[in-house]
């Protein structure tokens, strides 16, 4: 349990202290993960789910063969994002003033659940469902997402994404 309170700490403070949110630059950090380091963009290519359009960013790692979207919903109190890579999907939202993730809403659902279920690590859907219980911006949100988001992927996965 102190193992994975101390990784939490550690990730959460990559993430606020790695962000480098630059006018029209995207987001720049390090993950603390096998991935590397990662840049966030805003993507000119909505992602389109059911159809419904979302504002979209692309999440890239130093060592993954793919791109990463992420879909905003933006709800009355908060931002929800909808991750979408080419092998899994979830939500990372907010919920009573806390922010962590969950599966897949089934409105959002492309992915088959149990493709989607067999690449993503339970424990880490367990251990990410409260990331922060403190609101922040979202440029500090996809930080954390960019974080976070590798050790939810099954090790033998992440750098297929």
């Amino acid at each position: 349990m102190k193992t994975k309170l101390t990784l939490l700490v550690i990730v959460f403070l990559c993430a606020v202290i790695n962000v480098k949110a630059g006018e029209g630059s995207g987001i720049k950090g390090d993950s603390m993960t096998s991935l590397g380091t990662y840049e966030i963009k805003t993507s000119t290519s909505p992602l389109e789910i059911s159809g419904t359009s979302f504002q979209t960013h692309l999440l890239t790692y130093e060592h993954a063969e793919r791109p990463i979207h992420i879909g905003i919903e933006n709800k009355k109190k908060c931002i929800n994002f909808i991750v979408k890579g080419p092998n899994f999907e979830v939500e990372y939202f907010c919920n009573r003033g806390t922010f962590g993730v969950k599966k897949i809403s089934h409105k959002y659902q492309e992915i088959e659940e149990n493709f989607n279920l067999a690449v993503i690590d339970k424990d880490q859907l367990d251990a990410q469902r409260i990331i922060t219980q403190s609101p922040k911006t979202e440029k500090e949100l996809l930080g954390l997402i960019a974080c976070y988001l590798p050790n939810l992927i099954k090790e033998k996965y992440r750098t297929q994404i």
